[in-house]
């Protein structure tokens, strides 16, 4: 055993098995290395990959929130469009309801005018209709007060005519023909009337202490165009005071129908005027 051949040998065979295990280490070693590598390589090519699947995936989500954002303010502009649309169909309702109320004004207002024209008609024919029985029965007691004032006073027993031409006054009071045609049967009242006006001159009494004056045969008896036959003294009496008055509303009444006449051509021109605006 202490032969340095054997030694050597025995060295020689464990440097052997010791080169084959270092090998076999080394080649495990570099397969271990090559493996891991490889594997670090995978990691980093996969590491690259989700980077660029996160950055394609950022950038969708980018563009996924442009969209969300687009869709918000479509959204809220189809909102308000359509508030606007209803608030539109309201108006437009409430304006169809405004033009039908005043549609409904404007035929109650035109049937209103319509009334209201007829009862202005009415009123006219009325108040014409009015006006000229005023003037007829004015003429008549005009009449009656005329023939009464004859009967009492004895005027007709008189042999001298009456003259029955109207008197310039009355010609110019009337303003119509048809006025004047219409009064020309009753002038005889006109002849009364200055008979009352002649006595009115003569006193109803005579006071204590004074004397009357007798009548004189050459007074005036014209009045308004009208001729009396003169008075004689036989006829001489003391005239009443009612007489009087009622010869003084002969007067009168004789006037009234042409300032009725007057009052109704004005109140027809004014209601023409009103009709015209």
């Amino acid at each position: 055993r202490s032969d340095p051949n054997n030694i050597f040998n025995a060295l020689t065979k464990r440097l052997v098995t010791l080169e084959l295990n270092q090998t076999l280490v080394n080649n495990w070693l570099t397969m271990w290395q090559t493996q891991i590598s490889n594997k670090f390589k995978g990691i980093n090519a996969t590491q690259h990959e989700a980077t660029d699947r996160l950055r394609a995936l950022q950038a969708e989500m980018v563009t996924l929130s442009g969209d969300m954002s687009g869709l918000r303010r479509s959204f809220q502009e189809t909102y308000d469009i359509s508030r606007i649309v209803e608030e539109r169909s309201r108006d437009h309702a409430v304006i169809m309801e405004l033009q039908a109320g005043m549609s409904r004004l404007v035929a109650e207002a035109a049937q209103r005018d319509t009334l209201l024209r007829g009862e202005l008609a009415q009123l006219q024919v009325k108040h014409r209709i009015e006006l000229m029985s005023t003037m007829l029965l004015s003429l008549i007691l005009s009449w009656f007060l005329a023939a009464h004032c004859l009967r009492r006073f004895g005027i007709a027993a008189h042999p001298s005519p009456i003259s029955l031409s109207p008197s310039p006054l009355l010609s110019s009071a009337v303003p119509t023909p048809a006025l004047s045609a219409a009064m020309s049967p009753f002038s005889i009242a006109s002849a009364a009337a200055s008979t009352t006006a002649s006595a009115a001159a003569t006193p109803a009494f005579t006071p204590a202490g004074s004397t009357a004056s007798p009548p004189s045969s050459t007074r005036d008896n014209s009045f308004n165009g009208f001729s009396l036959p003169p008075s004689h003294p036989s006829d001489s009496r003391t005239i009443p005071r009612g007489s009087q008055l009622a010869g003084q509303s002969a007067g009168q009444s004789m006037m009234r129908p042409n300032a009725a006449a007057k009052a109704a051509a004005k109140e027809e021109s004014v209601m023409r005027q009103a009709a015209a605006t």
